[in-house]
């Protein structure tokens, strides 16, 4: 139990239960619990050294937010791993608390971003119980570096569901890159558009 509150309890008894019945019970009490959003906003604007980490100027990296001409507020990334091998950053937008991606897993994380300098980065799913899921990101893929592109990355290809996590209990997503690398970033959000 958490929180506070009260409550009775009467007609406690001890019974036969079958292991298929308390599957089967298992399997109505996970029905029972809440679904997250389909439409979630990751990157805030103005809120990125309060809901990420491995902000500022680091030995291997930088990351800040930095503004438009029409004020308009994007991640900046600027990272160089070839000598440290420390380039990475993270990101929760539930001040730190569980994210739920319970019935959220068929929505797609979608991004824009202009790829300043071409690099390969990985994003990484983690719940809190350690799990992970890594999808590699090629700057191949992005022919035009200097204009803004629309990514959009179906959760499903994280596998999550196969892969005993704990999609209610989401921590963050992890930004990791290789070599060298120039990134600016918009909009991250999960949506079902």
């Amino acid at each position: 139990l958490e929180g506070s509150g009260s409550f009775y309890l009467d007609a406690i008894e001890i019974i036969d239960f079958s292991l298929a019945e308390y599957q089967k019970m298992l399997a109505y009490v996970e029905e029972l619990k809440p679904n997250g959003s389909m439409e979630q906003i990751i990157y805030q604007e103005g809120l990125l050294n309060e809901f990420a980490w491995g902000t500022g100027q680091k030995a291997c990296q930088e990351l800040s937010e930095r503004s438009d001409l029409s004020n308009n507020n994007y991640i900046h990334w600027k990272f160089d791993a070839s000598q440290c091998g420390w380039a990475k950053w993270g990101i929760n937008w539930n001040d730190w608390y569980s994210i739920n991606f319970r019935g959220v897993l068929s929505a797609s994380l979608k991004f824009r971003i202009k790829m300043i300098q071409s690099t390969s980065f990985d994003i990484r799913i983690e719940d809190f119980t350690g799990n992970a899921s890594v999808l590699k990101i090629d700057s191949a893929l992005y022919t035009n570096q200097m204009d803004w592109q629309e990514v959009s990355i179906p959760l499903s290809k994280f596998n999550l569901s196969e892969s005993n996590f704990k999609i209610d209990r989401i921590k963050q997503i992890v930004f990791l890159g290789y070599g060298q690398g120039e990134i600016e970033l918009d909009d991250l959000k999960i949506t079902n558009q």
